[in-house]
């Protein structure tokens, strides 16, 4: 038996034309049945992201990305090279929860897999007061 998605003419040129989100994070990368391995997250959208690992994984690949909010999502990975990998998701992600859980991560300092330099806040962006 053979499973087939059909996509609509134009649909997977329209999932590609989705904006992607800039990110920098330090992800997991595990081929399904296989060890898991360290990437960078670099971009993200609710179908798909882009990373970059030293792990030997192949385009046609399922593997399981984690997120850094902690929750695991399924894809396939559409294309890999020279460290590179794009994967598409199994179901769609909010990829605006990822940058909240980045942010609360680095506020919170207690993330050694996000390196996530915050905004400054309010207080340290005023200016000091001029001296007598």
């Amino acid at each position: 038996m053979f499973l087939t998605q059909i996509a609509p003419d134009g649909a997977v040129e329209q999932r590609r034309r989705e904006t992607r989100l800039a990110v920098s994070a330090e992800v997991a990368l595990r081929p399904f049945g296989a060890a898991g391995a360290e990437a960078r997250l670099l971009n993200i959208s609710s179908n798909g992201f882009m990373a970059e690992t030293d792990a030997d994984i192949g385009k046609g690949s399922r593997v399981w990305l984690t997120l850094p909010d902690g929750n695991r999502a399924s894809a396939l990975v559409i294309w890999s090279k020279d460290g590179r990998l794009g994967g598409q998701f199994s179901e769609v992600i909010d990829p605006l929860v990822v940058f909240q859980a980045l942010g609360r991560i680095a506020s919170s300092g207690a993330n050694p897999f996000a390196k996530v330099v915050p905004a400054p806040s309010a207080r340290s962006a005023k200016s000091p007061k001029p001296s007598a």
